[in-house]
């Protein structure tokens, strides 16, 4: 004879879950969350990834509905705590989740490669404006030969840390020499090339650096996750409640399944309420001696 064969039922998908349930009721959802304030969710939230908690939701949700379909009246009547339509809301938030999940995932990597690329296109205006500073650095210096006063203008713009900065000082430097009245300034200049055209590349330089540092640093700003937190500890709120009704269910009726999570184990593995521990035994009737 064959071995006989066994069937597993095929999980459905969190879509197909919501087309088998109720719509979820809004009032009942929001009664749902307000057990908790806005805060306590988003702490649970931080404590583990968002695929963590869909990859639990999506095989203790059909388990859930699968018994629940196929339960006969009795196991329905103990399994107090759950119903169809607290499960129409743990399918549509873990539904909500998934997409807000998949949606800040992808915005990481969008936002990681436009990162990546304003970095480099940051460090060549950078490299860019950082040889121009020192060229302009020399070339003012030639000029000026050995006058301190103007050496002394031209190493205090070529110590300014911000780039921008220095380079628009070094322009402003030499614009200042070209106007002094001085032959041997003004030869000088003509011979080592120090014009007009060649100030304004120094302010244009000045003028990309500066660009390229502002919008750094506005691409630098984080993203901020307490929406997904919020929604992770809205779902890990859920999925406990049905988890607890279940736990519950099964102690009085062994036939009802426990739920066990797997991935989100630490944070709801012992989530339902321990058994309360057992009153005092009853005390015996106290009788009174019998006469001899």
């Amino acid at each position: 004879m064959g071995k006989k064969q066994t069937t597993q039922t095929p999980l459905l998908t969190l879509d197909d879950l919501a087309e088998k349930l109720p719509k979820p009721d809004a009032h009942l959802r929001a009664s749902l969350v307000e057990e908790h304030t806005r805060a306590d969710f988003i702490a649970q939230g931080r404590k583990i990834a968002s695929s963590r908690i869909v990859l639990d939701e999506q095989s203790l949700l059909n388990e859930a509905y699968q018994f629940f379909e196929s339960a006969t009246a009795e196991q329905k009547a103990t399994l107090v705590g759950f119903t169809p339509a607290l499960l129409a809301i743990a399918v549509d938030e873990a539904r909500k989740l998934t997409t807000m999940a998949a949606s800040a995932s992808a915005a990481a990597q969008a936002t990681s490669a436009a990162s990546a690329a304003s970095n480099a296109a940051a460090a060549r205006t950078y490299a860019r404006a950082s040889a121009l500073r020192n060229q302009a650095v020399t070339v003012l210096k030639k000029v000026a030969a050995h006058d301190a006063e103007w050496t002394q203008r031209i190493d205090a713009a070529h110590a300014n840390a911000d780039v921008a900065t220095a380079l628009a000082q070094l322009a402003a430097t030499g614009d200042a020499m070209l106007a002094d009245k001085k032959s041997s300034l003004h030869a000088r200049a003509t011979l080592h090339a120090l014009t007009t055209s060649y100030l304004d590349t120094l302010r244009a330089g000045a003028n990309d650096a500066s660009s390229a540092t502002a919008a750094h640093v506005g691409r630098r700003r984080p993203t901020s996750q307490g929406a997904l937190d919020l929604e992770d500890g809205i779902n890990l709120h859920v999925l406990g409640a049905i988890i607890d009704a279940f736990d519950a269910a099964h102690d009085l009726d062994a036939t009802i399944p426990r739920l066990v999570p797997i991935s989100t184990r630490n944070l709801l593995g012992s989530h339902h309420h321990a058994a309360p521990a057992p009153g005092p035994a009853p005390t015996p009737p106290v009788t009174a001696p019998t006469s001899p």
